[in-house]
């Protein structure tokens, strides 16, 4: 009897901790001081602040940002977006965004990519063409010297908010 309760008491807590990582709202506008340098070693060639992440390198380095399943609990399914936005300014060189597309075993299956023209205040939407809404989908950018990262949105739908 014990052992039952110990199990069920395991599985509730673990089903709230998983279900606390994805129940976020969706559309939702994220500032990309969520995004975090790829490579640890590059972490001193960026700088993060109200804007967003900017790379103070000479060269390009990659960064990853987050992308937060969202849980539809009238539904019971979680959502994998058809879509991603992201807003930079890169004065010098365009800039380059894809979104894998993986399952829970980290088999790819998917990806977008959208390489961005140099400017101020620029907008890129990265179609992500997800197979099912179990994928996990993770955001990455090639940012160049100079470049900054403001703010990205997953999305059900192409129109930003």
């Amino acid at each position: 009897m014990k052992l039952n309760t110990i199990t069920s008491t395991v599985s509730l807590a673990l089903a709230i901790a998983l279900n606390a990582n994805v129940s976020m709202a969706a559309d939702e506008v994220y500032p990309a001081i969520n995004c975090q340098p790829y490579y640890g070693t590059q972490a001193g060639d960026f700088n993060t602040g109200s804007h967003g992440i900017r790379n103070n390198s000479t060269g390009t380095r990659l960064v990853s940002c987050p992308i937060n399943r969202v849980f539809d609990y009238a539904n019971g399914w979680t959502t994998a977006y058809p879509w991603v936005h992201v807003n930079y300014d890169s004065q010098s060189s365009n800039l380059t965004c894809f979104v894998y597309n993986m399952d829970a075993d980290g088999g790819i299956h998917s990806y977008g990519i959208v390489t961005g023209t140099s400017g101020v205040d620029k907008d890129m939407h990265i179609p992500t063409y997800p197979r099912s809404n179990t994928q996990y989908q993770s955001l990455f950018c090639y940012l160049p010297a100079g470049a900054v990262l403001e703010w990205y949105e997953p999305s059900r739908t192409g129109v930003v908010k």
